[in-house]
């Protein structure tokens, strides 16, 4: 197809009607709201385009569509494209399917084709991706998700300079909530962040099928990349591994991070299967919670091949020691609770690790300090001995204390005999 900028096409059940393109000479409503109705462009195709502030239709398909580029257009930063103000030559909308006609903020990032047609500001995202990501809980009342609650939650996490969200992680539960649950949590996460920052989206399965389906879903929502374990239940060879994550890359329109837990996935990413799979374009990193810092320090030091390559580090108790050995950040689920003590340990941790050597000594003790408040957290939040369920439970004890969202987890009985009624 010609490039760099080609059509947007999805299949046709990516895309919520409301977000697809459209009808000719007619605006956006005032004050944003939905888009008009989709037209059809043939061969299951859809082609979003937008010529100057009108919709036009594009009724011969992507390849029409492709024939008007003449040259680069501009590009909005929530994913949409379009010409200046005096060319009335229609242009293709990009990944990004916001139906905020207001949110939308120039950007000069630079565009790569990506599948499905679709385009991924993929520059820019990976930049945007260092420092804390909260693994945000779930909130749940009564067997369903606490809309009010997760708005809480994350404006709470947002009031602190984290630089990103992932939801649907092991923190959110995400292999334990119903499908239906976890598409919920990707519809409200996403507007509610509105593009302050990125948001990642667990789509771990055992299921590649499904685990693909999920990654679509979240393009069509508006997320910016996804995350997953390896398959858990029949555990995978590493070559098996490399097929599965491949598969899964060229099936999803974002970008994916890998995802080592190998204490719940059962299978674990070896440095050379990592390495194979660096040269898979739509994969950007990996967050290894696998906890052993010398595999870690390997991790990182693979990073050096590939510049848009990111490596975090799960246990946020190490995550100073990671940041020493090279780590963009942590994927730290303390702090949904403190989330400005992570960025606190992040920061002292990255000063440390550019001091030079007449300032090692007070960078290092800064760390120290920081480093005895996350341990104390974890003391007073996840008893001993720690583990998954324990740090759930913990951190959705802590928060229900503060009244942002109640201790409902998956494991209890309202949630259950609340799934189980509605089947």
């Amino acid at each position: 197809m010609p490039g760099p900028f080609t059509a947007a096409v999805f299949r046709d059940r990516f895309l919520p009607q409301e977000c697809v393109g459209v009808r000719p000479r007619r605006s956006p409503p005032a004050g944003a709201g939905k888009f008009p109705a989709y037209d059809d462009c043939g061969a299951g195709i859809r082609v979003i385009c937008l010529g100057r502030d009108l919709w036009t239709p594009v009724s011969q398909g992507a390849s029409y569509a492709n024939n008007q580029l003449k040259k680069a257009p501009t590009v909005f930063s929530n994913g949409y494209a379009q010409r200046t103000p005096s060319d009335f030559q229609p242009v293709v909308a990009t990944r990004r399917l916001s139906t905020d006609w207001k949110s939308v903020v120039p950007t000069t990032a630079p565009l790569t084709f990506r599948h499905h047609g679709s385009f991924m500001a993929d520059s820019e995202l990976v930049s945007r991706l260092h420092g804390v990501i909260p693994p945000l809980a779930t909130p749940l009342r009564n067997g369903r998700l606490d809309t009010l609650g997760l708005e809480r939650l994350i404006e709470y996490v947002l009031c602190a300079p984290v630089n990103g969200l992932f939801v649907l992680g092991t923190t959110g539960e995400g292999p334990a909530l119903p499908s239906r649950v976890r598409r919920q949590v990707v519809q409200e996460s996403v507007p509610i962040v509105n593009g302050r920052l990125p948001v990642i989206v667990g789509v771990s399965d055992s299921s590649l099928a499904d685990a693909i389906e999920s990654a679509e879903f979240a393009a069509a929502v508006g997320a910016d990349a996804i995350a997953a374990t390896p398959p858990y239940y029949f555990p995978l060879s590493q070559a098996g591994l490399v097929q599965w994550y491949s598969e899964l890359a060229n099936g999803s329109p974002l970008p994916l991070l890998l995802y080592n837990f190998p204490f719940l996935a059962k299978s674990h990413l070896e440095l050379e299967t990592v390495a194979r799979l660096m040269d898979v374009d739509n994969i950007i990193g990996i967050k290894d919670s696998h906890g052993d810092l010398d595999t870690f320090a390997k991790f990182c030091e693979q990073s050096r091949q590939r510049e848009d390559w990111r490596v975090f580090i799960g246990p946020e108790e190490k995550l100073a020691d990671a940041i020493a050995l090279g780590a963009d950040g942590g994927v730290c689920g303390g702090a949904n609770l403190r989330p400005q003590l992570f960025v606190d340990f992040y920061e002292a941790a990255l000063a440390a690790r550019q001091a030079e050597a007449g300032g090692k000594d007070a960078a290092q003790k800064r760390v120290e300090d920081v480093r005895r408040a996350v341990l104390q957290l974890a003391a007073d939040t996840y008893g001993s001995p720690i583990s998954c369920e324990s740090v759930i439970r913990g951190l959705k004890r802590k928060l229900a204390e503060a009244g942002i969202c109640s201790a409902e987890s998956t494991w209890d009985a309202p949630f259950a005999s609340r799934v189980t009624s509605t089947q």
